[in-house]
């Protein structure tokens, strides 16, 4: 492989520095899973930037706070929860970048970060899903009659540190174990890598319309205006939004496809340049060698001519050959520099 070569498939490497997890899960004992997972998943990831903080603890909390109450109102409503995991992941998201942007704090907020904000705020949330909504309700269609508040706080208590108890054995058997994918928490985890947060997030419209009234009443003025601000939380889209993310991954394998063509091609480029650089300097040394014979020939037809041997139509000849010998290093020396700068284009390195 030339040295043109060597460089196409680190340069896609770094080009497509797409995470390259082991997708397809590991296998073994409990415990040698545990172990790949560490050493080629957790260790130069996990290890390396902040996971469990307080900001993310206080903005988790404060998130499903909001969160739990905006689920409890729609369960009441519709009579079923939304999954708040893709919401809380990208409001803290977005929340702690404007932060960041703005100056307010000094970093911005890692990826495992989010991934426990969402985690602090999604048990919240959920929490005033099954937990309330419906356990209550049947309890009220059986019973006929609501639960006390005493009853209430200690279902719901009992509860929590049932749920606090069981996710520990329950995650390392379904996650770490049997390896199931959770479609919540894998599109959180994809939504905050792939950086499409901005399909998901809340959006802010205002519209001012003015108007004129005529007659006017005492209660509206001939000429008025009215401002509105309309705040909209996307939930349901019918797949707009993930065939806008599918979309955006074609582009970006489209894109990898043709950066890998462009670097081959440019390799191709490099190692055909190179090659005629070589031949280059080949042709030049065989031109310098041709003149020195010239030369040796043209002064070998002199001492001939003075000794008598020769006439002077000889060394008119060998005069004429060397004359075109030193025409042929200069040629040769102009394709050789000629090839020395195609090098440079192709290696983008002139102009």
């Amino acid at each position: 492989m030339t040295r043109g070569d060597s460089r196409a498939p680190a340069t896609r490497e770094a080009a497509g520095s797409v995470d390259i997890l082991p997708v397809h899960g590991f296998r073994g004992t409990p415990e040698e899973i545990e172990r790949q997972w560490y050493e080629q998943v957790y260790r130069g990831r996990g290890d390396s930037m902040p996971q469990l903080t307080w900001r993310a603890v206080i903005m988790g909390s404060a998130l499903g706070g909001v969160l739990s109450l905006t689920n409890l109102y729609i369960g009441l409503k519709a009579g079923w929860g939304f999954g708040v995991a893709i919401t809380s992941c990208i409001l803290s998201y977005a929340i702690w970048t404007t932060l960041h942007r703005g100056g307010i704090v000094r970093t911005p907020m890692s990826i495992l970060e989010n991934n426990c904000v969402q985690s602090t705020a999604s048990s919240a949330g959920y929490s005033t899903g099954g937990t309330l909504i419906s356990a209550f309700a049947a309890y009220m269609l059986i019973e006929h009659s609501t639960m006390s508040l005493p009853a209430m706080l200690a279902w719901v208590f009992l509860l929590s540190v049932l749920g606090v108890t069981m996710a520990i054995p329950m995650k390392r058997q379904m996650i770490n174990i049997e390896q199931l994918r959770f479609p919540s928490g894998i599109a959180a985890a994809e939504t905050l890598r792939k950086d499409v947060w901005a399909y998901y997030a809340p959006y802010l419209s205002a519209a001012i319309v003015p108007a004129v009234a005529d007659p006017p009443t005492a209660l509206l003025p001939k000429f008025g205006w009215n401002a509105q601000l309309l705040l909209s939380l996307p939930l349901y889209d019918g797949g707009l939004r993930t065939g806008v993310s599918h979309e955006r991954s074609a582009l970006v394998a489209e894109a990898e496809l043709n950066l890998s063509a462009q670097m081959r091609q440019a390799a191709s480029d490099v190692r055909i340049t190179f090659e005629a650089m070589l031949r280059a300097d080949q042709a030049l040394v065989s031109a310098r060698e041709a003149a020195r014979l010239a030369h040796k020939a043209y002064e070998l037809a002199t001492l001939a001519y003075r000794a008598g041997f020769n006439t002077n139509i000889e060394v008119l000849d060998a005069a004429r050959q060397a004359r075109d010998a030193d025409t042929g290093v200069a040629q040769a020396e102009d394709s050789s520099r000629q090839a020395r700068l195609d090098l440079l284009v192709a290696s983008g390195r002139f102009p």
